[in-house]
């Protein structure tokens, strides 16, 4: 309810754009003119309904929307982002659920990415889990490594991330284990040193691949070799490739 106006409609709009309703229809009024209406809206305290916050951070749940709330603010109180998490957030606002916004969010960037976005109560945001694959086997720094959508992870780039092959491995017996659209799984066997020496085309890695290099000549066996070498334990590290 505003003084001399009534009730005003200013549902979904954030502090500023209720500012600017409001001083429109002071003006639309004739109430004010247009050169010296000014209104200031300040939200002492938000509906009770909360902000659900679910995916790829530490501490998931619902959270209390009291105040004005960003995006960066939310996700910190839920514990903050994890490795494994995709650098796109996805927010379903309660006032517009079938039209979700995707926004680029990326604090460990070298160029860090957080954009000031307020969410509001009943709203949900989403980091969902980012395409990764393993490097696994004769490496000096084995593990999963994160994907990021608008870069491309190919075998030799993902060597020199892994600190390169490690002495007795062999890599003119390199895997990749990919697994294909039915589910089926696909073993590409391939000469490292081809690649180094520009003798073959360098492979780009998709989500989910396993690149693998053998540390013996014996011939890898795909539910064994490279399932002991997944099941080694949490001790494999997760890495975020630092391209910004």
């Amino acid at each position: 309810m505003v003084p001399l106006l009534g009730p005003v409609h200013v549902e979904g709009e954030t502090a500023a754009e209720a500012g600017t309703t409001i001083e429109q229809q002071f003006v639309a009024a004739q109430i004010l003119k247009a050169a010296t209406a000014h209104a200031s809206v300040f939200i002492s305290e938000y509906a009770t309904q909360g902000i659900l916050v679910n995916g790829e951070v530490r501490t998931p749940g619902l959270y209390p929307a009291l105040g004005v709330r960003t995006l960066n603010d939310v996700i910190t109180a839920a514990g903050g982002e994890l490795p494994t998490a995709s650098s796109k957030v996805i927010i379903t606002r309660k006032a517009d659920p079938a039209n979700p916004i995707t926004v680029d969010y990326n604090p460990e960037a070298l160029t860090p990415v957080v954009p000031r976005v307020q969410i509001f109560p009943g709203d949900a945001v989403t980091l969902p889990m980012a395409g990764s694959v393993y490097v696994l086997g004769g490496v000096s720094k084995p593990g999963i490594y994160i994907l990021e959508g608008r870069h491309t992870l190919t075998v030799e780039k993902a060597m020199a991330l892994a600190g390169g092959s490690t002495h007795g491995s062999t890599i003119n017996h390199t895997h990749i284990v990919r697994t294909l659209d039915n589910g089926k799984k696909e073993d590409i066997l391939f000469n490292v040193s081809e690649i180094y020496k520009g003798k073959a085309p360098d492979i780009a890695l998709k989500d989910g691949d396993i690149l693998y290099i053998p540390i013996s000549n014996a011939k890898l066996a795909l539910e064994q070799g490279i399932g002991s070498a997944i099941g080694l334990g949490t001790a494999v590290a997760t890495y975020r490739l630092a391209y910004h």
